[in-house]
C-alpha cells in the first residue's frame, strides 16, 4: 500500500479506536474555522456531518476569506477540512478509493459555493498551486480562481506531516487551531520522524 493508502485507512482505523466527545452542533455565529473543526470531530467518530457541511457549502466566500486573514488561520482551516473530508467521503462510499486519482482530484467538496477537490486543498491552497506530478518544482499553468484567491502566502512543508497523519499512525493533535498551528505542526513532524525514520549517527545517514 502506498502513502495515500496508509493515510486513508489509518485515519479510519484510528478514529474508531478513540472515545467520542460531546456531540458538536452547527455553529450559530458562522465561525467557519470552528465549523471545520466540528466536521472533523464528527467525522472521526462516525456521526452525522451534513448540517455542519452545509454551513461551509453555503458560506459567503468573502466572509470565509475574512476569517482566514493569515497563514496560521488558512493552514488550520484547510488541514482540518482535508482530513475531515477524507474520512467523510470514504465513509459515505468506500468504493471511491478504488480509483485513487479520481478520489483525490474529483471535485466532491462544496465550500462557499465552489466545488473543490482534496487535490485543490493540498496542492492548490496549501502548496501554492504546485503541480502534484512535479515534486513541487513547477506551478500549475491554469490554477482555479478559487485556489488562487485562497492560497497561503508561504509554503510550509510541515503540512505533509499533518495531511498524511504520519501514514503509519495518526498525528498527536486531533485538530489544528490558528493559535497553536506552529507548535502542532512541529509535534506532527517530530512524531512522524520518530516513528518512520532511522538515524545512523556513525554514517550521518537518515533512512
Amino acid at each position: 500500500m502506498d502513502m495515500k493508502g496508509g493515510i486513508a485507512l489509518l485515519l479510519l482505523i484510528a478514529c474508531q479506536q478513540a472515545s467520542p466527545p460531546a456531540v458538536m452542533q452547527p455553529i450559530a455565529n458562522t465561525d467557519y474555522i470552528k465549523t471545520a473543526e466540528g466536521i472533523l470531530t464528527e467525522a472521526r467518530f462516525n456521526r452525522p456531518t451534513d448540517s455542519l457541511a452545509s454551513v461551509l457549502a453555503n458560506a459567503s466566500w468573502p466572509a470565509l476569506q475574512a476569517q482566514l486573514p493569515n497563514d496560521a488561520a488558512k493552514k488550520a482551516f484547510w488541514i482540518n477540512l482535508y482530513n475531515a473530508y477524507t474520512i467523510r467521503l470514504l465513509r459515505a462510499n468506500p468504493a471511491l478509493y478504488q480509483n485513487r486519482n479520481s478520489f483525490f482530484s474529483g471535485r466532491q467538496i462544496k465550500i462557499a459555493g465552489h466545488s473543490i477537490s482534496l487535490d485543490d486543498i493540498e496542492h492548490g491552497i496549501l502548496r501554492r498551486n504546485r503541480s502534484k506530478w512535479s515534486m513541487g518544482y513547477w506551478g500549475k499553468w491554469f490554477p482555479p480562481a478559487f485556489t488562487r484567491q485562497g492560497l497561503v502566502d508561504t509554503l510550509d512543508f510541515r503540512i505533509h506531516f499533518a495531511l498524511n497523519c504520519g501514514a503509519k499512525s495518526c498525528p498527536p493533535i486531533a485538530f489544528y487551531t490558528p493559535q497553536l498551528i506552529d507548535k502542532q505542526l512541529q509535534l506532527a513532524q517530530k512524531g512522524f520522524l520518530q516513528t518512520s525514520c532511522l538515524y545512523n549517527e556513525a554514517k550521518n545517514e537518515v533512512r
